[in-house]
């Protein structure tokens, strides 16, 4: 047994040493996630918060992952400074396709447009918070308007 936790130590090392970005809080990215979706879960109605859910969970970790392995083609510097056509593309994608599982295409069209817009932006407010909230917000408006 004492090998299957040694194991398990350097496995979960091995995942918080890559996942967690230097010079930042330990678990900040944790913290935020967990708001982000908290608060879209005290604010908008279920299909609204699973829709934003999915903006985050899906649609920044792809845009993470895709943009910094593949991201050749940086935004314009007046939307970021560091992400690229790539990251954004992939949060897109990946959106509309999850979201489609959940909702109506047009509803996952906009979820998907709206969470890769927010997504590409450098704004003062942490992503993780950012993308669920602002994502459930204007879906929430789009949709009372429909």
């Amino acid at each position: 047994m004492h090998r299957v936790e040694e194991l398990s130590y350097d496995i979960t090392t091995l995942i918080m040493e890559t996942a967690e970005r230097p010079n930042v809080r330990p678990f900040k990215g944790l913290i935020t996630f967990g708001l982000g979706i908290g608060l879209s879960i005290m604010l908008f109605p279920k299909d609204i918060a699973i829709l934003a859910a999915i903006a985050l969970a899906i649609g920044d970790s792809m845009s993470t992952l895709v943009g910094i392995h593949f991201g050749k083609h940086k935004l314009p510097r007046f939307v970021s400074a560091h992400r690229s056509w790539e990251g954004t593309l992939a949060a897109f994608v990946s959106v509309f396709v999850v979201a489609s599982f959940y909702a109506p295409q047009n509803v996952a069209l906009m979820t998907a447009v709206t969470a890769s817009i927010v997504e590409a932006f450098d704004i003062p407010l942490d992503d993780n918070i950012a993308i669920p909230l602002i994502t459930g917000g204007i879906l929430s408006l789009i949709l009372r308007m429909i």
